[in-house]
């Protein structure tokens, strides 16, 4: 199955391949897309989404597969079961430093059950 500039929807591949001519394809279907009058925008001129699926960026690409669902996804994560969540934790490093806690130490707490 082909898909668009190699692996996936776009370049994904070393920064060697983003020349100068690979770089004017997105440039180039950004600007389609958004064009000031909606009515000039690639997917709204008649014809619709055909323009999309026929524009350069997308050559190769296997529409057909994305609409039946049999096209691979580009990433698959290493889970250990259902509720693995390690693929969402945040790194440590970008987390903020914790606030220290102050005890006021004027007793508060006291009377409340604690546990050793």
């Amino acid at each position: 199955m082909g898909t668009a500039r190699g692996e996936g929807c776009g370049p994904a591949g070393p920064a060697e391949i983003w020349t100068s001519e690979l770089k004017r394809g997105p440039e180039r279907l950004i600007k389609a897309l958004s064009r000031p009058l909606p009515a000039e925008r690639l997917p709204v001129k008649p014809g619709g989404i055909k323009h999309l699926q026929e524009h350069e960026w997308f050559e190769g690409f296997d529409w057909n597969a994305l609409q039946a669902g049999e096209m691979p996804p580009p990433h698959v994560p290493d889970v250990a079961d259902d509720e693995d969540l390690s693929n969402f934790l945040a790194d440590p490093k970008d987390l903020p430093e914790p606030m220290p806690y102050l005890d006021p130490e004027d007793g508060w707490e006291e009377g409340f059950a604690t546990v050793e």
